[in-house]
């Protein structure tokens, strides 16, 4: 059962026009999302005192009546439709009569899902509802199982949806086991169709030179772009971090200093309702990263542009969407440009296509590996669970690393 804070509002810069936000937090299950609503109702400018303690204080001025009513009645309308929904599930409850693509979504249901997720979720049920799958969910064989993989290939659904589609199906029914609603889970004696994997192409160390010297060239026409891929470069970081990153995530930010680490706390992530901001990065792996001298500069020329429209940076964005500082760029945006850029530059990765945003993040880390930086220090700055993770995708990128290795071990046993 989802519970509701009593909620807040506070100002905020709705493309040029200021509005009332209402903010409330709902937790489910031990975990918490913030949600957030604009009220369209006017507000006056956010003022310089206002700022960085404004939301501990009781929200005064125009429309705030209005806005602590509107919030309310949000709230209200939040709860009952939690209520509802609870009703709803007990009332229908688990029932093995589901059809197959039925019980998926209820399994769905059952679950803390981001919407992001979520979205890509109802975009597998169009593999999932189909023809062959239009039986009860006690009714499901192995056989029907094998029969759907067939068909799917038959389709041309590629293989890593296939993979995706055939997980989604085998959580489902291991729920319903569980759930002590099936015996056995059909999916188990049938073989998961084999995922691809994209290949990383990462710059090699010529490249990577080409790159940061395109990149000054283009600073001063897109200097967020260009600041972005240079962070990016120097820390691994995701662009959907790197958007959401704020400058009260940066140490020294206040003070000019910058000295201390950049603390990986939130990444905007996209849902039905467009890009929302969550609380943690991928694998829920916060993260701390220390700030050395070139990155210093990077964020020393973000700051001082930041420092042209406020005084104090308590609460705005590095890479803003345009000149409101309290406006993130859109990791999309940010991947269209760099793009763009990337197909002008020219320069290619280790398997010659152009690359990608997200091979920054694996230049990152193949050359921190080849200039001999330890892989637990590698996978603590990437945000990886384990090292194993960081191996599996980057070690084969490592050259003559054997060879290395054996001259080594020849030297200390002879």
């Amino acid at each position: 059962m989802t519970t509701y804070t009593d909620g807040t509002i506070r100002k905020r810069n709705n493309h040029g026009k200021w509005e009332w936000q209402a903010l409330i937090i709902a937790k489910e299950d031990g975990k918490k999302r913030q949600k957030t609503k604009m009220l369209g109702i006017p507000c006056d400018p956010l003022t310089q005192e206002e700022r960085g303690s404004g939301r501990r204080n009781t929200p005064k001025g125009k429309g705030a009546r209005q806005a602590l009513t509107a919030l309310k009645k949000w709230r209200d309308e939040l709860i009952q439709d939690e209520t509802l929904k609870s009703q709803a599930q007990a009332a229908q409850g688990p029932n093995t009569s589901k059809l197959v693509p039925d019980y998926v979504r209820y399994y769905w249901d059952s679950r803390n899902i981001e919407p992001g997720t979520r979205q890509h979720y109802e975009y597998l049920m169009k593999h999932i509802d189909c023809p062959l799958l239009q039986v009860p969910i006690a009714d499901l064989t192995p056989t029907t199982v094998q029969e759907w993989k067939r068909w799917m290939e038959e389709q041309g659904v590629g293989a890593s949806v296939q993979n995706k589609c055939f997980n989604q199906l085998k959580y489902a029914c291991k729920f319903a086991v569980e759930m002590q609603q099936l015996d056995k889970n059909p999916c188990t004696p049938v073989k998961a169709p084999k995922r691809t994997h994209h290949e990383p192409n990462p710059l090699d160390e010529d490249a990577v030179t080409t790159i940061r010297e395109k990149l000054d060239e283009i600073r001063e026409s897109n200097p967020v772009m260009a600041d972005a891929a240079t962070l990016a470069l120097l820390t691994g970081m995701r662009q959907g971090e790197i958007c959401a990153l704020r400058w009260d995530d940066v140490d020294g930010a206040s003070d000019g200093t910058l000295t201390g680490h950049i603390h990986v706390r939130n990444v905007i992530a996209g849902g039905p309702k467009g890009n929302y901001i969550k609380d943690y990065p991928k694998n829920r792996e916060r993260r701390d990263v220390p700030i050395n001298d070139p990155m210093r500069e990077v964020l020393a020329r973000r700051l001082a542009d930041c420092k042209e429209f406020v005084d104090d940076v308590t609460g705005t964005f590095v890479f803003p969407r345009t000149a409101d500082p309290w406006s993130y760029a859109s990791p999309s945006y940010l991947s269209k440009q760099w793009s763009m850029f990337a197909r002008m530059s020219k320069v290619v990765g280790v398997n010659g296509k152009p690359p990608r945003f997200h091979d920054l993040r694996d230049t990152f880390a193949t050359q921190a590996l080849i200039h001999g930086i330890d892989i637990v220090s590698v996978a603590s700055i990437l945000g990886h669970r384990d090292t194993s993770t960081t191996l599996r995708h980057y070690a084969r990128w490592l050259p003559n690393s054997n060879v290395a290795a054996m001259d080594r071990m020849g030297d200390v046993l002879s």
